[in-house]
């Protein structure tokens, strides 16, 4: 069996102190944030909450995403009373109807192998004959 080798140089995320980019001004800016409007000494946070999120970072640099995957898809899951409680993710998004409505899609349709659907006709150059 051959192994082919992966670099994982492409899919690491830009780092800043240890610390992905977006994650990192997340959390640097929400203390801040939160300094500004209650108390300056709430600046004292900054340094724990970078050495936090380095850490978690230092063991996998992914984690910020997949906490980030994990919350929206709890966020969004809104069909957990339909199936027991259980998330169900489908690749198709199926919008709700009523019955018996009619599809209003105006864009080109493609039946048995033919273009059909609103045709344009291409500006060309008019007939100036007459019958």
């Amino acid at each position: 069996m051959n192994r082919n080798a992966v670099f994982r140089g492409c899919t690491r995320p830009p780092m800043f102190l240890g610390v992905p980019y977006i994650p990192f001004f997340v959390g640097a800016g929400g203390v801040f944030l939160l300094a500004i409007y209650f108390h300056i000494f709430l600046l004292l946070l900054e340094p724990v909450v970078i050495y936090i999120m380095r850490m978690m970072a230092k063991r996998d640099e992914m984690i910020f995403r997949l906490l980030g995957l994990n919350l929206q898809f709890r966020l969004r899951a809104r069909n957990r009373k339909l199936h027991g409680g259980v998330w169900v993710f489908s690749p198709n998004a199926y919008r709700k109807s009523q019955p018996g409505a009619k599809r209003s899609f105006s864009g080109p349709h493609i039946i048995s192998g033919r273009l059909s659907g609103p045709v344009v006709k291409p500006a060309g150059r008019r007939n100036t004959t007459t019958a």
